[in-house]
C-alpha cells in the first residue's frame, strides 16, 4: 500500500497473511480504522511483496501482529 493522503495520520500496520483469522482480522482493522489509518494490504507493483511490506511497517507509528491462538 503506496504512502499516500495524509501524511501526518498515525498509522498502524497490521500484520498477518490475509487468509490467516479473516473474521478477526477485518474485525482489527475496523476497530484500529476508527483511530488511526490502518497499513495492511498490498496490491501488485514492481517491488516484491516483501519490499513493499518492510517499506510500509518502517513507516508506521505502532505495529500490531496477529498470531494464532
Amino acid at each position: 500500500m503506496a504512502l499516500s493522503g495524509d501524511e501526518s495520520a498515525f498509522r498502524v500496520y497490521l500484520s498477518s497473511t490475509v487468509d490467516d483469522l479473516s473474521d478477526e482480522r477485518v474485525l482489527a482493522a475496523r476497530i484500529i480504522g476508527c483511530h488511526a489509518r490502518v497499513v495492511d494490504s498490498y496490491a501488485a507493483g514492481v517491488h516484491s511483496t516483501v519490499v513493499n511490506c518492510l517499506r510500509d511497517a518502517r513507516h508506521c507509528h505502532l505495529h500490531v501482529v496477529r498470531t494464532l491462538r
